[in-house]
């Protein structure tokens, strides 16, 4: 557990951080922030949706390719 003397500290490094006084000298708001923010995790997730997307693709692809073909070839010599 932390005492109150470590989380006194925690706070102070917080508010003398510099990416935070860099921030308050900014011209740029809090709303604008989180909207941009926002945008980049929207950014990120459609990304890794295209990826997964191509994932499962190229897998389905390789699994037709190796099983389901084959097993289709066999059955229809089968038939014959």
């Amino acid at each position: 557990m932390s005492t109150p003397a470590v989380k006194d500290n925690w706070k102070r490094e917080i508010e003398q951080s510099p990416i935070k006084k860099k921030f308050k000298d900014s011209t740029i708001s809090r709303e604008d922030l989180d909207t941009d923010i926002a945008n980049g995790i929207k950014l990120a997730l459609k990304e890794q949706r295209s990826t997964l997307y191509w994932v499962v693709a190229s897998t389905v692809r390789e699994v037709i390719d190796s099983a389901l073909i084959p097993a289709l070839r066999d059955l229809h010599l089968d038939m014959q």
